[in-house]
């Protein structure tokens, strides 16, 4: 990673980005309700109200501290949420590293925007963050992660331990072209 910047020190990344589909902004109070709505519904399985504050405020405090983060996806026509997604610094076996994350709506499902939200968070910690290298984690049997994964060029690293649940753990190169091998 020479002449990259230190994974502990990355700061500045953008308040607001566009994609093709979707407008992704750093989480303010106002977007606390409809999260809430998306972590409790049960087709999401995660949490829902205090739980979900919780997970909320890391992610502002996150945003406080490195001026990047977690986004809030809403569609570009409507303004309705469509999920949540982006880079996050996290640690991996100890190790501070760049981690990708998203949670798309239900009534979204299977129209990519996983892939869309994925695709921004690499382009973002490759351009502006200067970072070479990303990971991401599911639950084994969460197989759509695991194609958007796949689809953004991650590559399947080994099974952990997460929260005391299994999940598998993938790794993959921000650079355009093909995926680099794990370790390479």
């Amino acid at each position: 990673m020479s002449g990259e910047r230190r994974v502990t020190h990355l700061t500045g990344g953008p308040e607001r980005l566009e994609t093709a589909r979707l407008v992704l902004t750093r989480p303010v109070a106002a977007d606390l309700p409809d999260l809430a709505a998306l972590f409790g519904d049960p087709r999401v399985g995660w949490m829902g109200g205090e739980a979900t504050r919780v997970m909320f405020d890391r992610w502002v405090a996150h945003w406080t501290r490195s001026l990047w983060g977690m986004w809030v996806a809403r569609d570009a026509r409507t303004g309705e949420l469509a999920g949540r997604g982006g880079p996050e610094l996290s640690l991996n076996a100890g190790e501070p590293c760049v981690e990708l994350g998203w949670v798309v709506a239900p009534q979204r499902w299977s129209e990519g925007l996983g892939t869309e939200i994925g695709r921004a968070s690499i382009d973002m910690v490759r351009d502006v963050l200067g970072v070479g290298e990303v990971v991401a984690k599911t639950l084994p049997d969460n197989h759509a992660s695991r194609r958007v994964m796949e689809k953004l060029g991650l590559r399947f690293e080994r099974e952990l331990d997460h929260r005391g649940l299994p999940h598998v753990l993938y790794r993959g190169s921000t650079t355009p072209g093909p995926a680099a091998a794990p370790g390479a």
